[in-house]
């Protein structure tokens, strides 16, 4: 027998090493349990020792102050640019305040520059007057995309209400100088740069931002008298609208008329239209509608087979000022602003990524007609190749001719490529004349989809 040898049988041997490994286990727990018991006790003495309640939210950062006494330290540690700024006058009242996690999160946002909520959202917390805003049916675009530091510094700021720019700049950092100043006369607040006079930066009730409708924003300055109203030769002012014939920002005309005005209203002949102002009806016209109109120009030229809706409709105005405009022709909108008002394709063509030239630059008279035509689409030549050459040269592809079988040509159905309405192969068959995101406006891509429009491959 060898000495030492236990000879405890096989199973008792497991059984106690079962016993052992299960005490362990349980001396482990307790272990952990007393740990525990000890990390809560003295953690709620040492809260309570600090001042921190015991049921404080550890992710609210106003409540967890243990770091620093002053959070405002912390946050100059590494943001040192501001400590100077913190000392100006004209700083926001948080920042000056130094009461940084009143906007920003110390740990982490789904806003920019940790911002607790999106900007528009946290501004008007506290700023109720803006929360209104959202409201109004004619808002700011800064304002509407929530872009309040567009136009503010949220921190200090030299400049009223803590503007990025001077009053007379801030404006002119969106809406460009030239396009809004654009003559030798400019009206007192424009030159001024008190934009804010005449317009609610943030968001109104009137169209373009007005703080009143006109004329009463008029009005507020040019007080109706008589002198008013004789200029005027005796037509209520008070019912008027002051922009039908003044332009509201700048103008070559020392009473700011704009360049382009019905001859009648350059000549100050009221009388060709209107007839002199009676008790109860001040505005009549001498002729209603196109009747009017026609009364000067010349009926034939919107007379031929294909005829413009509105003037179908007699509805001359629809699409021009009677009095002036802004834009060539007397028209009340740019040309491609104003066709998309009632063909909505336009305006789809619009976000294309090619746009053929004339329709990228709004000219869509370059190629229709805007009154009458004797062609399809109002179009100026037959809306084939025939007008397209009036500006391109002749391409290689083969184009005016009509596919016979042996061209062995057939068009997929729904297909966008189209033969012109005489059956011919057309530069429409290829290209869209408005726009598309294809090079060149073509319907399809060139390599392959375009080509099997109509080759069988």
């Amino acid at each position: 027998m060898t000495r030492g040898l236990d000879r405890t049988p096989r199973g008792a041997r497991k059984q106690r090493f079962r016993e052992w490994r299960m005490a362990m286990f349980r001396n482990r727990i307790f272990l952990s349990l007393v740990t525990l018991a000890a990390c809560v006790f003295f953690g709620h003495r040492i809260n309570a020792a600090e001042g921190i309640k015991a049921d404080s939210d550890p992710t609210n950062a106003s409540e967890v102050t243990r770091v620093k006494p002053n959070i405002t330290e912390i946050c100059l540690d590494c943001h040192n640019d501001v400590k100077k700024a913190m000392a100006r006058k004209a700083a926001h009242k948080p920042f000056a305040e130094g009461n940084c996690i009143s906007c920003h999160n110390p740990h982490a946002s789904e806003s920019e520059a940790l911002l607790k909520k999106q900007a528009n959202q946290l501004c008007s917390g506290c700023h109720t007057d803006i929360a209104k805003a959202f409201s109004k049916p004619y808002i700011h675009t800064p304002l509407r995309k929530g872009g309040c530091t567009d136009c503010h510094e949220s921190h200090v700021s030299e400049e009223k209400a803590f503007l990025r720019q001077a009053p007379k700049e801030i404006c002119f950092s969106c809406h460009k100088k030239s396009d809004v100043l654009n003559g030798k006369h400019i009206h007192q607040p424009a030159q001024n740069g008190t934009c804010n006079v005449c317009h609610d930066p943030h968001a109104s009730d009137h169209y373009g931002q007005l703080r009143l409708a006109s004329p009463a924003i008029c009005l507020s300055c040019h007080g109706k008298d008589e002198s008013l109203v004789s200029k005027h030769k005796d037509f209520p002012v008070d019912s008027a609208n002051c922009s039908a014939c003044h332009d509201p920002h700048a103008s070559d005309s020392e009473t700011l008329l704009p360049k382009e005005m019905h001859k009648p209203v350059a000549e100050n002949d009221c009388d060709a239209c209107h007839v002199r102002p009676q008790p109860g009806a001040p505005l009549q016209l001498k002729k209603m509608g196109a009747a009017l109109c026609y009364g000067c120009h010349e009926q034939k030229p919107f007379t031929q087979k294909n005829v413009h809706a509105p003037i179908k409709e007699g509805s001359c105005m629809e699409c021009h000022g009677a009095h002036t405009s802004q834009h060539e022709g007397l028209l009340v909108k740019k040309e491609s602003d104003l066709c998309g008002k009632c063909h909505p394709k336009i305006k789809v063509a619009l976000a294309k990524k090619h746009k053929h030239t004339p329709f990228a630059k709004g000219n869509c008279s370059g190629c229709h007609d805007i009154h009458s035509a004797d062609y399809d689409a109002l179009s100026k030549e037959y809306p084939s190749y025939e007008l397209c050459l009036k500006c391109h040269k002749p391409h290689s592809h083969t184009v005016g001719i009509t596919p016979t079988g042996k061209m062995q040509l057939y068009l997929k159905p729904g297909s966008s490529a189209t033969f012109d309405g005489k059956g011919r192969i057309a530069c429409t068959s290829c290209h869209d004349p408005h726009g598309s995101d294809h090079e060149y406006s073509l319907h399809y891509e060139k390599n392959r989809t375009l080509c099997v429009q109509c080759h069988k491959m």
